[in-house]
């Protein structure tokens, strides 16, 4: 997943990619069954063509939120791969660390499902989704860092 700050809020992309035996018909972020985990609510969800993101939050006091994508018509084959995108202003920080809400669990842990997402109703798999910055923003910081690494050279 990378994202870039967009004012106060940031901008994620999630590039999937199905190394699994079967196709996805749905992938839902930073969820277990019946529990959400980002600490604010995602906006602005966008999805391949044939799918649709929803935000999810189970209304219960203390509860995250989470994203659910689903496909009733395209579903991601066996070695392809798609990009899932949504803002919030959950922030990288936050989201590379335990959940704020249940604390034993990654806020990125996902699944992914043949089928509907209904545990005992179709074959799934769990994943952390991994946190990097969008490209830009790593070269800039590595060229800052390569900045520093030279003036201290010349100290």
């Amino acid at each position: 997943m990378t994202y870039a700050q967009n004012g106060s809020n940031y901008n994620y992309t999630i590039h999937l990619t199905n190394t699994g035996t079967v196709t996805l018909d749905a992938f839902w972020f930073a969820w277990v069954p019946d529990i959400n985990f980002m600490p604010t609510a995602a906006f602005n969800i966008g999805a391949p063509a044939g799918w649709t993101g929803t935000s999810t939050n189970n209304g219960s006091l203390g509860d995250g939120y989470g994203i659910e994508w689903l496909t009733s018509s395209s579903p991601l084959g066996t070695g392809s791969s798609a990009d899932f995108t949504f803002t919030s202003a959950t922030t990288p920080t936050q989201m590379a660390a335990p959940s704020q809400a249940y604390p034993f669990y990654n806020t990125t842990l996902s699944y992914v499902y043949q089928g509907q997402p209904y545990p005992g109703f179709s074959p799934f798999s769990t994943l952390t989704v991994q946190v990097v910055p969008e490209p830009a923003t790593m070269a800039s910081l590595v060229a800052g860092g390569l900045l520093v690494l030279r003036r201290r050279r010349k100290a």
